[in-house]
């Protein structure tokens, strides 16, 4: 059974954090067989000898080095990570966004933004 870190702030009241540990958790109930771990930091538990096949969530250049150091894969999902252009990102698209709810506002007549 896959052993995935979830690395997100759990203290933290932000509905984002909320939802990506959701769709995590969906994702893996759709796999039906992983082990999903959840806290803010991994890598401190990689040092200590824990193990893990994956770490999904908010990377920082501290966990991308410990998972590079433990030949694991990751995956961001935090928009800003100063080291989101070295992994897979998976994450809303803010321009995407606006656009489409613009579009939302326009088709139903609104013509001032």
């Amino acid at each position: 059974m896959p052993r995935i870190a979830v690395a997100v702030e759990l203290d933290w009241p932000v509905r984002n954090h909320y939802d990506v540990i959701q769709g995590v958790q969906r994702f893996a109930d759709e796999a039906g067989d992983w082990k999903l771990e959840f806290g803010a930091f991994p890598e401190v538990h990689l040092r200590m000898g824990h193990r893990y096949d994956g770490i999904v969530g908010r990377i920082t250049p501290d966990v991308l080095a410990a998972a590079r150091a433990a030949d694991i894969p990751v995956v961001n999902t935090w928009i800003n990570s100063p080291v989101a252009g070295e992994m897979p990102n998976v994450y809303v698209d803010p321009r995407t966004a606006g656009r489409i709810a613009a579009e939302h506002l326009y088709v139903r007549g609104l013509r001032r933004f």
